[in-house]
């Protein structure tokens, strides 16, 4: 209810502030219901040998949700050409998350075992993480990892439309600001299986490892978008060689 709530004021927003304060809410909708929460319960209820996988499967759900959703968003945009009627189609569509929520049920609490690990709170887990120079690691790649996920979903799309590349496909001419979402799109679909893939290796091969040639892989699909020439195609494929790599991290 709070991301709907961010979405609609963005939609009424006629200046900065109403803007902001819908951007920050939708954040807080984001955190909450996004897949940090989903994928820490989807963790602690699978067996460490099926961990990586179902975390990757649970994570290619959501992707599927940015394939359907984007280039729908900039079909609507191109069609009425108003981001006001854009951002509330996108608002009575994210009501339906409502609903969904409403139908899941809280587990039930088994009494706790004699001579078990007592459970560790929140804040007891951050401070032992504190002390392990692995977890810093891994948060700086993460905020790496964030980068590229929200520089590319924020600025690719409009990029595209800004450099007017759009795509002719026979009779089918796909314009540049539909484009850009059939991008965001496409990296949804192609981290469907990026996500299972990786989450796969993941449980065959040292996460470290993976994470690193993930990383690389990356790193040189970035390169080879800046330095061939630009083109429909070329966002095509650098959106889909992205999206394999897109959320592979988490696994």
């Amino acid at each position: 209810m709070i991301y709907a709530a961010g979405m609609a004021m963005i939609a009424l927003a006629q200046g900065g502030a109403l803007l902001t304060a819908g951007n920050i809410l939708t954040g807080f909708g984001v955190a909450a219901a996004g897949l940090g929460p989903i994928l820490g319960v989807v963790g602690r209820a699978t067996p460490v040998a099926r961990r990586s996988l179902a975390l990757g499967i649970a994570t290619a759900g959501g992707s599927f949700g940015q394939f359907a959703v984007v280039p729908l968003a900039s079909v609507i945009q191109e069609r009425f050409g108003d981001w006001h009627t854009t951002m509330w189609v996108l608002t009575i569509a994210s009501l339906v998350m409502v609903p969904l929520a409403l139908g899941l049920r809280e587990a039930a609490r088994t009494p706790p075992v004699a001579g078990a690990p007592r459970e560790q709170t929140s804040l007891a887990a951050l401070r032992e993480a504190a002390g392990v120079p692995g977890y810093w690691l891994l948060v700086l790649g993460y905020i790496v990892c964030g980068f590229h996920v929200t520089f590319v979903g924020t600025h690719l799309p409009p990029y595209i439309s800004d450099q007017g590349v759009g795509l002719t496909l026979g009779a089918l001419r796909i314009s540049p600001a539909e484009l850009g979402g059939w991008a965001i799109g496409l990296v949804g679909l192609f981290n469907i299986a990026g996500a299972i893939i990786w989450g796969w290796l993941g449980g065959r091969y040292p996460r470290k490892d993976m994470l690193t040639l993930l990383y690389l892989l990356r790193s040189l699909a970035f390169l080879a978008f800046l330095l061939a020439p630009l083109s429909g195609v070329s966002v095509l494929l650098f959106a889909g060689t992205l999206g394999f790599l897109w959320l592979g991290t988490i696994r």
